[in-house]
């Protein structure tokens, strides 16, 4: 159901990131937006999906290079993001042009 003229969330976003994968559950999210304040790259920003609590979870900026430092799942006071890094250390940038 749409609130307000706002598109529902997603159950959960998996977001591809050069060390692992960040996971967003928008349905979690209480809008504090710790996550996006204290991120200390700045490549979280609100949605514009409301969730049917009727907050704006945060999502993966555009063109972004979060480094899945985790920061943004220690500030989570809903447990609504967090990371999960590569288990061999690698990175995607690394693996395809081997010159990390």
């Amino acid at each position: 159901t749409n609130f307000m003229g706002k598109k529902k969330t997603k159950e959960i976003e998996i977001n591809e990131t050069e060390k692992g994968l960040l996971i967003i559950l928008p349905e979690r999210c209480k809008g504090c937006n710790f996550c996006i304040e204290f991120c200390p790259l700045h490549v979280l920003e609100s949605t514009e999906e409301l969730n049917s609590l009727g907050y704006l979870p945060p999502r993966l900026k555009p063109n972004s290079r979060c480094t899945t430092c985790a920061f943004c799942q220690w500030v989570c006071p809903d447990f609504a993001i967090y990371c999960i890094k590569n288990q061999n250390g690698s990175t995607r940038s690394a693996d395809k042009s081997g010159s990390e």
